[in-house]
């Protein structure tokens, strides 16, 4: 439950209460969870450098705003925006 608290509030950071995209994005990063939660770890693990997680969760990002833009109306430029908002607003509080 603290990961899904944790996405609503990096949702809410980036995004307004009421936007369209939140329960879009929501699902998508829960879906990614496990691979989420392992790139943390391994940070905080001293396995992954900061440079190599930035690659890793912009890798993530990309994959949470193909459901973007399925589901969001948005252009593809937009939809990663969106996406990498939000996951890195994740990883920081996931740290």
């Amino acid at each position: 439950m603290e990961f899904h608290r944790k996405v609503d509030q990096s949702c809410q950071e980036v995004l307004c209460k009421s936007s369209p995209l939140k329960p879009i994005l929501i699902r998508a990063i829960s879906e990614r969870r496990a691979v989420l939660q392992a790139i943390i770890n391994d940070l905080t693990e001293g396995m992954v450098s900061p440079t190599k997680m930035d690659v890793l969760l912009s890798q993530e990002a990309e994959k949470v705003s193909l459901q973007l833009l399925k589901e969001g109306s948005l252009s593809k430029r937009d939809a990663l925006a969106a996406s990498e908002k939000v996951i890195f607003s994740l990883a920081r509080n996931l740290l």
